[in-house]
């Protein structure tokens, strides 16, 4: 009886998790591209968003900061941002996904340069990823932080 227990737990946790884990992730990873002379580089950042549900999902918004001491270079890899804002606080951009279908994924780079030269690390703010779930309660998702050495 204890074991019957114990796999009745395991799998009532499992239901769980299923069940309330969030229906879209989102993580972000930047990494050098280049140093020049002058001791500025350029940071790829990679923010990769992925359907984990087994539904279409509509209307995704993915936003991401950027600090006021790096640039944009005007380089996005396959999706471009549609809106660029510019706050006290740097340039923030939002990316617009009209349908992400269940168990897809999107990847959005873009490039940056820094504004001064880096000793040290680079701290990027986390990215974060709305959308409307299935009972219409707005959701929103945040990624871990980019860290970029200059080393």
């Amino acid at each position: 009886p204890l074991w019957i227990v114990i796999i009745l737990v395991l799998i009532l946790i499992a239901l769980l998790y299923y069940y309330l884990r969030p229906a879209i992730r989102i993580s972000k990873k930047a990494f050098k591209f280049k140093k020049d002379k002058d001791g500025l580089i350029e940071i790829k950042i990679m923010l990769h968003v992925k359907n984990t549900s087994s539904k279409t999902t509509k209307d995704v918004k993915v936003i991401d900061l950027l600090p006021r001491m790096v640039k944009p270079v005007a380089e996005f890899g396959t999706l471009k941002p549609v809106k660029a804002q510019k706050s006290l606080h740097g340039i923030r951009f939002i990316w617009e996904i009209p349908l992400l279908e269940k168990h897809s994924e999107r990847v959005i780079s873009y490039v940056v340069k820094s504004a001064l030269p880096v000793i040290g690390t680079i701290n990027f703010p986390s990215a974060s990823v709305q959308y409307v779930d299935i009972k219409g309660k707005v959701m929103n998702i945040i990624s871990n932080r980019g860290v970029v050495s200059s080393e």
